[in-house]
This record gives C-alpha cells, sequence and structure tokens, in this order.
C-alpha cells in the first residue's frame, strides 16, 4: 500500500467535532432526554443554562461520516481489498473491545448495573452488531461507517476503485430521494418485502446519512481531478446534507421548546458549524503544503488529537454522565463535575489511543499478520 498524504486539518476538525457531541451529550441530552442512558444517569446535576449552548452538539456526527467518507476514499486508493479490511479491523475493533469493557466495568463497580442486564449490550457492542442496543449509546453510528465500509471493501474486491465516483453518486442519489421525501413528508412505502427491509433499516443501507459520506467522497475526488462532474456531485451532497441538517434539527428543537420556554433556537445554528467544519476541511486538504505546520513536534499533536477522537466518542456519554452523578453527590457543585468529567474523558481517551490500543492492536497484527488477510485470496488471480 503507498503512503498517504497526512492532513492535519482533519485530525483538528475530528477532535472538535468530537467534543461537540460531548458537550451536547453533558450540557443538554443528559438532563434534556429522559432516557436511562441518558436523564436516569445524570440524576441532581442539570444544565439547563447550557441548553442553548450545547443543544446543536450533535452535528459532530454529521461532521464525523463527512471526515469519514474522504478518509476511507484516501485509505482505500492503492489498498488491495485484504489491505483495506484489515486496516479498517485494526482501527475499530481494538478500541471497542477496550472502551465496551471500560464501560462495563464503570457501569457494574459504579452506577450500579447488573451484569445480566449489560451482557447483550456488551457483547453487542465488542462485535459491533449492527443492532442495538449496545453498552452505550454512541455506538449507533460504528454500524452505518460498518455499512459504507462494506461498499468501499465490494468496490475493492471487483479491483473498480476507479469507478469510486459512481458510489459517490449512487450515495448521493439514494440520500437525495430519501431525504427530500422524509423533509416533505411524503411516506415511503412498498408491498414488496425486501423494500420494507430497506427503509426499516435505512440507516444501515445509508439512506439518511450517506449524502454525508457521499460529500467526503466527493471532496478527495476533487483533489484527484478537477472535474465539473465531481463538482456537481458535490453541489448536489452538499444541499442533501443541509436538508438532513435542517429536518434533524428541527425534531430537536421542538422537543427543546417542549422542555425550556426561553429557548429559541434555529438550524442556521447547527448548520453554521458544520459548513464552517467542512469549509475548514475543503481548505486544509486542498493546501496541505502551505498550510502545514513546519513543527514536527506540533504535527505529532495533532496526530495524538485526532487519534483520541475515537476513544473520546465510545466513553464519554456512560462514563462520563455517571461521572457527574458521582461527583455531585459527592458534594461537589455540578459545573465543577462536569469540567472534571470532561477532563476525565479526555485523559482516559489519550490513555487508550497511546497505550492501551496500540498495545491490543499489536496483539491482533501478531494474530493476524499482513500476508494471510482473508480478502487476500480474492485479488491474487
Amino acid at each position: 500500500m503507498k503512503p498517504h498524504t497526512y492532513y492535519f486539518g482533519l485530525d483538528i476538525v475530528r477532535f472538535i467535532a468530537a467534543l461537540l457531541v460531548l458537550s451536547f451529550h453533558f450540557g443538554f441530552w443528559s438532563w434534556a432526554e429522559t432516557e436511562p442512558t441518558a436523564g436516569a444517569l445524570m440524576g441532581a446535576a442539570r444544565f439547563e443554562y447550557l441548553g442553548p449552548f450545547t443543544w446543536f452538539g450533535a452535528v459532530g456526527v454529521h461532521i464525523f461520516f463527512v471526515i469519514s467518507g474522504f478518509v476511507i476514499a484516501s485509505s482505500a486508493s492503492g489498498a488491495t481489498a485484504g489491505e483495506f479490511l484489515r486496516g479498517r479491523f485494526l482501527r475499530l475493533y481494538p478500541a471497542a473491545w477496550i472502551c465496551a469493557t471500560t464501560t462495563l466495568v464503570f457501569s457494574i463497580a459504579l452506577l450500579g448495573f447488573t451484569p445480566a442486564s449489560l451482557f447483550e449490550p456488551y457483547l453487542r457492542s465488542i462485535s459491533l452488531w449492527l443492532w442495538g442496543p449496545w453498552i452505550d449509546a454512541s455506538y449507533w453510528t460504528l454500524p452505518i461507517e460498518i455499512c459504507f465500509y462494506t461498499l468501499i471493501f465490494g468496490v475493492l474486491v471487483f479491483r473498480r476503485f476507479d469507478s469510486i465516483h459512481w458510489i459517490a453518486l449512487l450515495l448521493t442519489t439514494a440520500s437525495g430521494i430519501f431525504v427530500t421525501c422524509t423533509y416533505l413528508n411524503i411516506p415511503l412505502r412498498s408491498d414488496v418485502a425486501i423494500i420494507n427491509f430497506v427503509l426499516r433499516n435505512q440507516h444501515l443501507f445509508l439512506l439518511q446519512y450517506g449524502c454525508f459520506f457521499a460529500l467526503g467522497l466527493w471532496m478527495w475526488l476533487s483533489l484527484q481531478r478537477n472535474d465539473p462532474f465531481i463538482w456537481i456531485g458535490f453541489s448536489l451532497a452538499l444541499a442533501t446534507c443541509f436538508l438532513e441538517i435542517i429536518g434533524n434539527f428541527s425534531n430537536t428543537i421542538a422537543k427543546t421548546h417542549a422542555i425550556s420556554s426561553y429557548f429559541s433556537g434555529t438550524p442556521a445554528v447547527p448548520l453554521s458549524v458544520w459548513g464552517i467544519a467542512v469549509g475548514a476541511m475543503l481548505v486544509t486538504t486542498r493546501y496541505v503544503a502551505p498550510l502545514t505546520p513546519k513543527s514536527k513536534g506540533l504535527l505529532l499533536v495533532f496526530r495524538k488529537v485526532g487519534l483520541m477522537t475515537y476513544p473520546l466518542y465510545l466513553l464519554h456519554e456512560i462514563i462520563g454522565v455517571g461521572l457527574i452523578r458521582i461527583l455531585v453527590n459527592l458534594g461537589l457543585l455540578p459545573i465543577v463535575a462536569l469540567i472534571l468529567a470532561t477532563s476525565a474523558m479526555v485523559a482516559a481517551s489519550f490513555i487508550v489511543s497511546s497505550v492501551l490500543e496500540p498495545t491490543v492492536r499489536n496483539w491482533v497484527k501478531y494474530l493476524w499478520p499482513t500476508n494471510s488477510t482473508p480478502a487476500a485470496g480474492l485479488l491474487s488471480s
């Protein structure tokens, strides 16, 4: 596999997106939502005054999906199907094993959950099962990522990466139709069983969020060649992303109005945050050479921060919110508990990404050497 360009800006945007999601769960969803994995864990700590500044933080997930589209295109370029499969497995599973196990132990030891109640969600989490419940609700995005990876893996199996633009167009079109119909309240129903199955599992078939992956693919393709077709696809995917965010956050705003009469929100806020992130991605990937810092130490910091994003995302909701409740029950002011819990999650993600995850990954590499990749045989003839 040929070496790839390091886009430092993506690591910065990725980490900011993770902090947005964390702020959403800590400052808004943990008290606004009444489900057991959110509101019930927070206890007496309520951060309603942070609601106007954190309610839109879930847009970090939409940023993740765009980054994933770009990064997966970059990593798949020049790779065999076997190399791609092994690389994705090493990126996803070791951290998931560590974080799910940490959440399991924390939940049983300090939050009062029983082992029996967490056994099945834990198995679903360490296997990254396509359907929940998982041990932490944050895992819901990983099956969507895996389905996108599977699509790209299929392209590599058939040695058709040169046709990746058609995959981007497929995602743009399918997602565009679904998101538009959803936004306009046009019912999507069918008497055909397979179509109903697809609609019931629209997340896994990338109907709702496929436009974000497609946007990342178009962004990567725009760096490879200057083709009007690519920019038309980019514009269509961008428009679909805007529509999906408007519809998605209109539901959040309606819920927020119901619980906070003083609150006034508009989809323009998450749209602006997401648009700034996408703009930063465009600029930092297109002008890598002039924008890349000369300091190797600074680049190392950016890379470390980028690697911390995944464990931070997996650890923060149950453990972080639970830690806030524990600290408040010990007598700390809620805002102090919030600051300490946030700091603890960042520190934990650093330990996982710098020490634990590389160790487990090395074990997996030993058990799964490069030349034994199952998919390699598909490409050897």
